[in-house]
């Protein structure tokens, strides 16, 4: 009876300590002058399940799992700045929805909803990625979020040339 209740007590302490990792936005750690962006190509080696699986196969396994939290480690930084990344970008860009001009606005609106799936995707990807830290014979990949913020990015640059298009006005 008593470990039952020390396991469930472990187990409603991990939960929590996961869930509150994975709930807490990027604006809690960093001012905004932190902001960096974020290596798409390393980031998609550091989530490659082949990579992984080539590393479990030739490395013993105390390695293995060293080496794979290590990648975890490094891969929750990258999920933070994407987050961070798309907080600042959509708090700047929010003002562009409601623009005269109807692409300015469009894009705008896109990157208003990119933002808001990727910043779901990367609470689920603190998620997977802490679940994975956790028990290192898991393979729970962020597998959507490198696309999706590569969409994001691309729709800002949009947005940034159509804004650069406009003629600037005259001071008097």
């Amino acid at each position: 009876m008593i470990i039952t209740l020390i396991v469930v007590a472990f187990a409603v302490l991990a939960l929590v300590a996961i869930l509150g990792y994975a709930l807490r936005g990027p604006w809690s750690r960093r001012a905004e002058s932190s902001v960096r962006s974020v290596d798409l190509r390393t980031m998609r080696v550091l989530t490659d399940r082949e990579d992984e699986k080539f590393l479990r196969e030739k490395v013993p396994v105390k390695k293995f799992k060293a080496l794979k939290r290590r990648r975890i480690r490094i891969t929750l930084k990258y999920v933070d700045n994407i987050a961070r990344y798309v907080t600042v970008t959509q708090a700047a860009k929010q003002q562009f929805c409601e623009s005269a001009d109807p692409a300015e606005a469009h894009e705008a609106m896109q990157i208003m909803d990119l933002a808001a799936e990727i910043h779901k995707q990367c609470v689920v990807a603190r998620v997977r990625l802490t679940l994975e830290f956790m028990f290192p014979s898991l393979q729970l990949a962020p597998a959507l979020l490198v696309p999706r913020y590569q969409a994001f990015r691309e729709s800002v640059n949009r947005l940034n040339a159509i804004q650069a298009q406009r003629p600037m006005p005259i001071a008097s």
